[in-house]
């Protein structure tokens, strides 16, 4: 039974008439009945029968029927028992009508059952009328929910019921409009107390401000000028400019590897593992890789299995037991994991994947231009950087830019040039993505100052965190602080409180984390001011009042 048919009441609908859907009942008095369905729902059924002229004898309301089972067009569906909710004698031309309430079990009324829902008059199947409650359940249920209906389009109308609904509620704080603004402090569409439209940006991943950089603008605006907007083409056809080029010797010198770019950094993720990996090959990754590495691990025909995250010990264990059995294998992990802002272990991977000869891909997106000497990120910070085979990042973290890349040896950067469909069957990036990610590059080298402000800023907020009693490490060291929460309950008031006063942050439920896991991600930029770091800290800690919550009290529960 899915998540979804456990968490809704469905009212009944109509079966077309002469269906060859029925109930099959054992009595209590050992009588065998058959019933011919004439409307369900999720939770129950109306059905009717010639072989009973006093159903009150039978059927008293409120009693249970032992064990009763459905036909579907010869398909039988075990429903165990069932209570009699009400009756009708001398209903039409059959003798009795009997509704029926499940037990034990629901109605595949979004499965087998569908193709006999009565249609509307539109054509379509019946549009099922559902009584949603968002805090009954979340949308995880619909990802969850496995059962398939003979419309396609069936459950994105039951989904438009809860977003409806959803929307309406204090949790939903997502597709936030931004007016014209940039930087640390922006004004969007949704109003807040006051009238007001102003907020402290504490979402975005522009983590040293390069997005709204004069230099950046003013080298994306010349490449619109020079080249046009579009790329024109993928890049084996007309998509390449001059641009590009340049920017893929700028990249290759940072890392001393060859390079080549992607359209996006999930494409990067995605179109790597694809046609890197063949059916007998093995990959694992980590437990918490972002999901363009999931993604790319299910469009594979390897095997995959994952480790628990950064457990080094026992990614030596799952190689061991799998890695025998395979030809070639890849671990995959991350610089900074983007849910819980810590960092990899990159030397363990590293090291433990050398000894069971396996290549080591690291997703350095969020760590790339932060770390490590040269800036290179965690692989370069734990002195691994040459031992990395397959080295990703994206240019819309760091570098304010568009579009992502992969820096490997020449003979993977030649093979995902001729094989990459990520690639080959996409428009390349804009040339005013490439102008703008060289003209990062060059300012992240020569400014070193804006690198350390964002640090100074992660230590100070961070602190200010943890004296709330924020489950943080003191030594935690990313742009990413994650304040978790616990259960998807303490989400929607604090989230409200947060929006009213002016911080835009947006929470992070289930399925992105664990249901235990439930959190705010904050995303701290250079340009963030001290004081703009200690009204958000302050106005958290208000929210929690209001919200009559405490981590200390969400620990214990």
């Amino acid at each position: 039974m899915s998540a979804l048919a456990k968490a809704i009441r469905q009212k009944r609908f109509d079966v077309k008439e002469g269906s060859p859907v029925q109930l099959i009942l054992d009595t209590r008095t050992g009588t065998r009945l058959e019933f011919l369905v004439v409307n369900c729902s999720i939770n129950g059924m109306g059905a009717v029968t010639e072989t009973i002229a006093n159903p009150e004898e039978e059927f008293e309301i409120g009693s249970i029927v032992p064990a009763a089972k459905m036909l579907v067009d010869n398909q039988e569906i075990v429903l165990g028992r069932l209570t009699v909710r009400y009756r009708i004698a001398n209903y039409g031309e059959k003798h009795s009508y009997i509704g029926f309430a499940t037990v034990d079990s629901k109605l595949p009324v979004d499965g087998v059952l569908s193709k006999f829902m009565v249609a509307s008059k539109n054509g379509e199947i019946n549009p099922y009328e559902f009584e949603l409650s968002p805090d009954r359940f979340t949308v995880a249920n619909f990802l969850e929910q496995q059962d398939s209906n003979v419309d396609l389009f069936a459950r994105c109308r039951q989904f438009g019921v809860y977003f409806n609904e959803w929307k309406r509620t204090d949790k939903f704080n997502f597709n936030e409009v931004r007016e014209p603004s940039t930087g640390a402090r922006v004004q969007l569409k949704s109003l807040r107390r006051g009238g007001r439209s102003d907020y402290i940006q504490m979402t975005a991943y522009d983590y040293l401000n390069l997005g709204s950089h004069p230099k950046v603008i003013e080298a994306a605006n010349d490449a619109n000028r020079k080249y046009g907007y579009t790329s024109g083409g993928s890049p084996i056809l007309c998509g390449t400019t001059e641009l590009h080029e340049q920017l893929v010797e700028k990249l290759s010198g940072m890392l001393r590897k060859d390079v080549i770019l992607f359209s996006s950094g999930y494409a990067a993720n995605v179109g790597t593992i694809q046609c890197l990996t063949a059916g007998q090959d093995l990959i694992v990754a980590d437990m918490l890789s972002h999901a363009s590495i999931q993604d790319g691990i299910r469009t594979s025909p390897a095997t995959a299995r994952y480790f628990r995250h950064n457990n080094i010990a026992h990614l030596d264990k799952v190689l061991t037991e799998n890695r025998p059995a395979a030809m070639g294998a890849l671990v995959i992990t991350e610089g900074v994991f983007s849910m819980d802002g810590d960092m990899g272990e990159i030397k363990g991977v590293v090291e433990t994947a050398q000894r069971h000869n396996a290549r080591v891909m690291v997703d350095e997106a969020h760590s790339f231009g932060l770390y490590g000497k040269n800036r290179n990120g965690i692989s370069e910070l734990a002195n691994k950087l040459e031992h990395v085979d397959i080295y990703m990042s994206s240019l819309s973290k760091v570098c304010g830019a568009g579009g992502g890349f992969i820096a490997a040896n020449r003979d993977v950067i030649q093979w995902l040039m001729s094989f990459g469909r990520s690639r080959l069957y996409s428009g390349s990036m804009p040339p005013s993505s490439a102008a703008a990610g060289i003209a990062s590059l060059e300012i992240l080298v020569s400014d070193r100052e804006r690198v350390d402000k964002l640090f100074a800023n992660v230590k100070h907020f961070v602190r200010g965190m943890r004296e709330l009693g924020a489950p943080l490490a003191a030594d935690h060291n990313s742009p990413i602080v994650p304040i978790v929460v616990g259960d998807e309950k303490n989400i929607g008031p604090i989230c409200q409180f947060l929006k009213e006063a002016g911080v835009y942050v947006v929470p992070v439920g289930y399925p992105a984390v664990r249901k235990s896991q439930c959190r705010f991600r904050f995303s701290l930029m250079s340009e963030h001011s001290i004081s703009d770091l200690d009204y958000v800290v302050a106005t958290f800690e208000q929210a929690m009042k209001a919200a009559k919550f405490s981590f200390k009290r969400e620990r214990e529960d």
